[in-house]
């Protein structure tokens, strides 16, 4: 039997699985994106495109769900198309300076709590490379002059 998106199967398992991990999403998308309205627009594109597959992603028995969003998030946000300006926000300062795959490593590690093979896997590095890019940002975040 196939699901849409108002079978009470599909709706419970959207909303106790995928929907805890929507504030995360956002946030992670703000700090890739440093703009609101393409946070807005990575976090929508994210849930829309599993909204779209619940069928198989519910057929699939996944159960990282929230690496399944990150995962959707930065493929949006590396397939390019935002355009919005950087934020002025002192957090957007300190992160704006970082290169984006070393600010996702940062993200993906210090604020949504990946280990660092998980988010190696999910960036498609290598492990060695992948620290070397989390220390870098680290490095560069902690010297930033932050402005309030």
């Amino acid at each position: 039997m196939a699901l849409n998106k108002t079978d009470e199967l599909a709706v419970n398992f959207y909303e106790t699985n995928l929907m805890v991990h929507a504030d995360l999403i956002y946030r992670i998308s703000y700090a890739l994106s440093l703009n609101l309205d393409d946070a807005k627009k990575l976090t929508m594109g994210a849930f829309g495109e599993v909204a779209d597959n619940l069928e198989a992603l519910i057929a699939s028995g996944k159960t990282e769900f929230k690496k399944h969003l990150l995962k959707l998030a930065w493929k949006k946000y590396s397939d390019g198309g935002l355009g919005g300006s950087k934020g002025t926000t002192a957090i957007s300062q300190a992160l704006s300076p970082i290169e984006s795959s070393a600010r996702a490593a940062l993200i993906f590690v210090d604020l949504a709590g990946l280990s660092v093979k998980h988010a190696a896997e999910l960036l498609e590095m290598d492990e060695k490379s992948f620290r070397l890019k989390l220390a870098s940002a680290r490095r560069e975040l902690m010297m930033s002059p932050l402005k309030y």
